[in-house]
């Protein structure tokens, strides 16, 4: 950690942590990467979208933007039509997620130390190392709204108009990998009204405020629209015309909104953050009483602890609304709730990792106040607890969330119980 702007480790112990962070990310990560050798859950359905890019026919996965399959595809084409090959771009998005976390830390101030808590704390999520080893979109969406959120707290700490367009690039990009990003894009569109990127110089507060929310709203338009539209170049090369595209997104939309989802692994808003019902991507028992799985459920150290520290920002924001560095906090709460609000409007419930982007604000929540009490020798040793418990929670549940066998009294020694995970 860092103290009065202050570094309290030495710079060959920085570079030390870095390489550590960068070895278990990748490491812990890619093993056993080609397990399961068979698609899993909804890899069936983007894998053979994939497929179909590689051998030059239309995407039949007509229901989300080409961008994530296109990524897969390239896996595919690198290393085959294997598991590596399908699964080797969203890996590669999740482990770089990690380190935009780690940037991000460093950009809102939080320190080397704090940066490093908060990259390894993301790190030993569940939800998050899962989606990094499946061949599914939201891993892409999810680095994409990361770095723009990264982009968006440069913006704040420069007013850079580079960091600005920055942040509607890495937008358009998550919106072409899944439309869920479009909900937080928004959410940055308001934070440019409030941070202005123009007319700046303008008297009268109503006219600067008009004209710098044209100038924003214009600017997302164009550059989202182009990044989208370019996108489904590979679309118009069958010859569909913009008609065509447009009915394209009709049908999508209405598919998208669907009054419900009729799924047994579905789940409401409210209960992703108690993690009330998880997703099991693969689960099989040999006759000998040996069990392999892959579940998709949070850390539930960093989680609770986690949520508790958003529920702490949101009832103390009448007192760190008035610090100078309140930027901090309400950034976490910004980034948070940008990607959580849009599913308790919607009605129709969705699936647990919907909660993904939403993680990395976990982890910097818990990392700001581990900042702001790391002074005090009781609160250091209690961070310390809760990094070592987030650690062992991540070791524990290993081998559910990377699908190696286990024995069935260890499995369920390991779950603690049926109805912590909703079966």
């Amino acid at each position: 950690m860092e103290e009065n702007g202050k570094p309290r480790m030495s710079r060959r112990t920085q570079i030390i942590l870095v390489l550590l962070l960068v070895i278990f990310v990748f490491l812990s990560r890619g093993l056993f990467l080609g397990f399961p050798a068979d698609k899993v859950f909804d890899e069936v359905h983007y894998v053979r979208a994939a497929n179909a890019y590689v051998v030059g026919q239309e995407d039949p996965n007509w229901e989300h933007p080409p961008l994530g399959k296109m990524l897969i595809a390239s896996g595919i084409l690198i290393f085959g039509d294997n598991p590596w090959g399908w699964r080797f771009f969203p890996y590669l998005f999740g482990c770089l997620t990690v380190f935009l976390v780690f940037w991000l830390a460093r950009t809102l101030g939080l320190g080397m130390g704090g940066a490093l808590f908060a990259a390894f704390l993301f790190s030993w999520d569940f939800l998050s190392f899962v989606m990094g080893r499946m061949a599914m979109l939201d891993v892409f969406a999810a680095a994409f709204i990361t770095l723009s959120l990264l982009f968006a707290a440069r913006y704040y700490k420069n007013h850079n108009k580079w960091d600005f367009l920055f942040t509607i690039v890495a937008c358009g990009l998550a919106i072409s990998s899944k439309w869920s990003a479009l909900y937080p894009s928004i959410f940055l569109g308001l934070f440019f009204l409030a941070l202005p990127p123009f007319a700046r110089h303008l008297r009268g507060s109503v006219l600067r405020f008009l004209t710098n929310g044209l100038l924003v709203l214009l600017c997302f338009i164009i550059v989202i629209g182009g990044i989208y539209a370019l996108i489904y170049s590979y679309y118009f090369s069958f010859g569909h015309s913009t008609q065509d595209w447009v009915k394209l997104h009709t049908d999508a939309w209405a598919w998208h909104t669907r009054p419900n989802i009729d799924h047994p692994y579905a789940s409401q808003w409210w209960s992703w953050p108690l993690m009330t019902k998880g997703v099991w991507y693969y689960y099989t028992t040999t006759p000998e009483g040996i069990t392999q799985g892959i579940l998709a459920i949070g850390n539930p150290v960093l989680w609770y602890l986690g949520g508790l520290a958003i529920v702490v920002l949101i009832l103390g924001l009448t007192f760190w609304i008035y610090d100078k560095n309140r930027f901090v906090p309400f950034f976490i709460l910004f980034g948070f709730l940008a990607n959580y609000i849009p599913w308790i409007i919607s009605s129709k419930g969705g699936f647990i990792f919907y909660m993904l982007p939403a993680i990395p604000f976990y982890a910097l929540g818990m990392t700001y106040f581990i900042n702001r009490t790391w002074r005090y020798r009781f609160w250091r040793g209690l961070s310390w607890v809760f990094v070592i418990l987030t650690f062992l929670a991540f070791a524990l549940f290993y081998p559910l969330l990377s699908g190696l066998p286990v024995y069935q009294e260890t499995f369920l020694r390991a779950l603690w119980s049926g109805s912590f995970f909703g079966f």
